[in-house]
């Protein structure tokens, strides 16, 4: 990757504010799309000709880059790979979860996906671009062809769950409308169902449907609500799909790079310039008044939180405090970064009797900027304490970028019963089988992360990877028996980068899996 491939900062404005950015593919050869298309029209075929609807569905999951190798042409693109690092920065991992969508008869519903795998919740999601989607099209895409839609900006925007029975992952405007009962609507029932859903959620944003061009790459917010639409054509319509994680905190550049830029929605303009000023960018603009009206939405909770959160910091304390979902929600993501108000509000959830007060005390500390011992020993309680899986994963999360932070800022020492604790739960974290029939443990995804960026921070200091010596043993003793492929995966990327650091018990680890295995760790334990 050269800097010319890095996104421009008005480019990385317009991904904060609208969720999406179109990379330059240019330098990818038509052949190497048109030979993408035709894979993923075998790979569909074959997975037609299976009954086993695991087998079925692992052939268009996960091991992509293995069934496909002419995808790592893309995958290693200079032009994807600027666009990442300068959202997620240089050391991102690729995660083990990618798909190949095939548009259909059938209208998705809108929906943020979930943060881990097949519908697996994984805790509060952040603001912060520490996820990010990567959507390929090797083929044109016309309306009639189902294409992607999406809801421009709606990544900051979320729906209430605590009073409800859903326990699925992904966000969605309505989890109680079943595919049958929405496909058997008439196509204008349809219209007009979707029109109200987006009406109820935000009546300012307008869908966007997706008409894009061969081998188009899409960077997309991971957060961003979109949905798939049917498709009238009889030509198909793939999309690759590929996640990936941030592992080290932003590098700011000295002196602090500056930009004028306008929000496309005023309600989202504080949420910009909050998001550009933590990837080292200072957003300058002039402030735009939003349109009010008696009907306040998610857009103007946010929008109205982190205004106050300026002027009258002790109101926004206090709707944190409250009961209310959507109030405490907006309330949280303006207090994030504040850390005397953060910490105090958290020391009050601590022992709040709801998981969602815990998730917000769990997730207001992994957002501090200067994060103390003993807001690490609280983290770690939570993580090894906590009854609510929800819970421990946010404090996971938090645990692992709290740590993160603190090493980019040279504070290299780790809590003495970090690797204790962590060794507890991957131990005793229980397994589930999604809705695939994919067997996962979600804590244990969540603990390896947060151990990626421990390791990658270090590699990002050049610290000797004897400090991280007991993560490595750790590493090395639950990578031989890690069943969730997720799982293993991220503990595989941790111990190659304790590898390159020069740790030789890495290299020994890694080899043996690999010799063992004998092809990718995704989906290796199918």
């Amino acid at each position: 990757m050269t800097k010319s491939h890095t996104m421009t900062d008005l480019d990385l404005c317009r991904f904060l504010d609208l969720g999406y950015h179109i990379i330059d593919s240019s330098d990818i050869p038509e052949s190497t799309h048109e030979k993408l298309f035709e894979a993923a029209v075998d790979i569909h075929q074959r997975r037609s000709e299976l009954s086993n609807p695991l087998a079925s569905l692992e052939t268009v999951a996960d091991n992509l880059h293995v069934q496909v190798p002419l995808l790592n042409d893309v995958l290693e693109s200079d032009a994807l790979d600027g666009a990442m690092s300068s959202v997620l920065g240089s050391r991102y991992f690729r995660y083990g979860h990618s798909f190949i969508h095939r548009s259909g008869e059938y209208d998705q519903t809108y929906h943020k996906d979930s943060p881990l795998p097949w519908g697996t919740r994984g805790g509060v999601r952040s603001h912060r671009p520490n996820w990010a989607m990567v959507f390929y099209y090797p083929q044109a895409v016309t309306l009639d062809m189902g294409p992607t839609e999406i809801l421009p900006g709606t990544q900051y925007w979320n729906v209430n769950r605590a009073d409800t029975e859903r326990t699925e992952g992904e966000d969605r405007f309505d989890g109680t409308i079943s595919p049958a009962a929405l496909n058997g609507m008439t196509e204008a029932e349809r219209i007009q169902h979707f029109q109200k859903q987006v009406e109820d959620f935000d009546r300012h944003v307008k869908p966007l449907r997706l008409e894009l061009p061969k081998g188009s790459l899409l960077l997309v917010h991971f957060d961003l609500f979109h949905r798939g639409t049917r498709s009238v054509s009889e030509e198909d319509r793939f999309m690759y799909k590929f996640w990936y994680v941030r592992a080290t905190e932003p590098v700011i550049a000295k002196p602090f790079r500056s930009i004028e830029y306008q929000a496309c929605d005023p309600r989202r303009q504080q949420l910009v310039a909050k998001n550009a000023a933590w990837l080292g960018l200072d957003v300058k603009t002039s402030e735009k008044a939003y349109e009010t009206d008696v009907v306040v939405q998610e857009a103007e909770r946010m929008a109205d939180s982190h205004s106050r959160v300026e002027s009258d910091i002790d109101s926004v304390v206090e709707a944190c405090l409250q009961n209310d979902e959507a109030n405490r929600r907006s309330a949280m993501y303006a207090l994030a970064g504040h850390d005397r108000e953060s910490i105090s509000v958290a020391n009050d959830l601590f022992e709040g009797t709801t998981k969602q007060a815990r998730c917000c005390a769990a997730f207001l500390l992994g957002e501090l900027q200067e994060p103390r011992n003993v807001d690490l020993d609280s983290l770690l309680k939570l993580v090894a304490d906590d009854s609510d899986t929800d819970v421990r994963m946010t404090a996971t999360n938090a645990l692992g970028r709290t740590l993160r932070r603190r090493m980019s800022k040279k504070n290299f020492a780790l809590p003495e019963d970090l690797v204790p604790i962590v060794t507890k739960v991957l131990r005793d974290a229980r397994e589930r089988n999604t809705r695939s029939g994919v067997t996962q443990s979600a804590e244990r995804q969540c603990i390896y992360v947060a151990l990626l960026n421990i390791v990658s921070s270090a590699a990002e200091q050049d610290l000797n990877p004897e400090a991280l010596a007991e993560i490595s043993d750790l590493l090395c003793t639950r990578l031989g028996v890690e069943s969730d492929r997720y799982a293993k995966s991220t503990a595989l990327e941790a111990l190659a980068r304790l590898a390159a650091m020069g740790d030789q018990q890495a290299v020994d680890a890694s080899l043996k899996v690999l010799r063992a295995e004998r092809w990718s760790v995704v989906g290796a334990t199918a």
